[in-house]
């Protein structure tokens, strides 16, 4: 065992061809070298299960465990061998074709597929499990997978809702479109795919979707929080420009991206609220929140603009003050203390909350903004 994971091949070889081979347990080997391949797959435990397969009784063996092997190490000459020399009924073909699938390797799946009969694997199953794999793990050989699977098997066979969330996931745009020709779309879940799409950032499949299914069947408000968290502007302005905007709770939206920025402060956060401020209807939106968030994200040119458009009464200016304090922006704070109202502001409130932020930061901030305060 200590010779096959540390891909001694030279010792396998003088094991296996100097000891008798009824002393070793070649199920438990072959088992732990399964174990052992799941975290170190590479050339050498390839070689040496080669040479095992080749070498040693296969009645030693235990072939299901060597089939999974074989799968996992992209070997298709031993998958060859062994469908051609052992029952198909002996072995744990599901298993067999998930390790095959996980891996990429489209060559074997394609040959399970053509030797096997499909009523010996549960692809519902498999489905499932490439799905929760790919959660973690996407390639463009997985996605070549998955169209080798939908062109292959009978979809009768196959969980239609995670094959479509799988193709989101996997960007994989033909396969999408095959489904949505064929497939009744209220047989899908096309809500968790549209948001597998746009966690994705894919928007030539968010704008398939748009086009070809009614939008009452998706969740647009969770489309756009999804979009927004992304950052991704280009799905942001494509849902903008082909949803009817009652169907988009912007409220709920601001709020989200509101929280989110709480954590995350960067330009693409910043560029999704310019798009949304500047194609929205401002009634549709809760333009307090949008006030603090902009200026949570120093857009002075926002802040202008809600300012001179917008009811300061309507607004809540300390809040505001307070982000653009918290973020040290003081143009933004010059900006607010020469348009509003100054009997719209408690100051000792902002300045309290704000010297509570900056013990946990820095005073030179508090400084700053001490000086432009006492100057207006």
């Amino acid at each position: 065992m200590r010779a096959c994971e540390t891909g001694n091949i030279a010792i396998v070889k003088c094991v296996l061809d100097k000891v008798d081979h009824n002393l070793i347990d070649f199920k438990a080997v072959i088992r732990k070298l399964y174990e052992y391949c799941n975290n170190h797959k590479n050339e050498r435990s390839l070689r040496i299960f080669k040479v095992i397969v080749e070498n040693v009784d296969w009645k030693q063996l235990d072939m299901k465990k060597v089939m999974n092997l074989a799968c996992t190490l992209n070997s298709l000459y031993t998958v060859e061998c062994i469908l051609e020399k052992v029952d198909h009924k002996l072995l744990d073909m599901k298993i067999a074709m998930s390790e095959a699938s996980e891996a990429g390797n489209t060559d074997i799946v394609k040959y399970i597929l053509d030797k096997l009969d499909h009523n010996l694997i549960d692809f519902k199953d498999v489905i499932r499990k490439l799905y929760e794999y790919c959660n973690n793990h996407r390639n463009e050989s997985i996605s070549l997978v998955l169209k080798v699977l939908v062109e292959n098997v009978d979809w009768k066979q196959l969980d239609m809702k995670t094959v479509m969330n799988l193709a989101c996931t996997l960007n994989s745009l033909y396969t999408v479109e095959c489904i949505l020709e064929k497939v009744d779309h209220k047989l899908l879940d096309m809500k968790s795919g549209m948001i597998q799409a746009c966690k994705t950032g894919n928007t030539d499949i968010v704008e398939f979707i748009l086009d070809k299914v009614d939008h009452k069947l998706l969740n647009m408000k969770r489309v756009m929080i999804r979009a927004c968290e992304a950052g991704n502007t280009d799905i942001v302005k494509c849902v903008l420009d082909k949803v009817d905007h009652h169907l988009i709770e912007f409220k709920d939206v601001i709020s989200n991206l509101y929280e989110y920025c709480s954590n995350h402060r960067n330009k693409s956060s910043f560029l999704v609220l310019q798009v949304l401020v500047e194609n929205v209807d401002w009634k549709q939106l809760d333009m307090k929140t949008v006030l603090n968030l902009v200026c949570k994200l120093n857009s002075l040119y926002t802040v202008e603009c809600i300012l001179y458009k917008v009811d300061h009464k309507l607004l809540d200016i300390n809040s505001a003050i307070i982000q653009a304090c918290e973020a040290g922006n003081t143009d933004i704070v010059k900006c607010i203390l020469v348009r509003v109202d100054h009997n719209l502001i408690e100051f000792m409130d902002v300045l309290n909350e704000f010297y509570g932020y900056c013990k946990n930061y820095n005073y030179e901030r508090l400084l700053l903004i001490l000086k432009v305060i006492v100057e207006m």
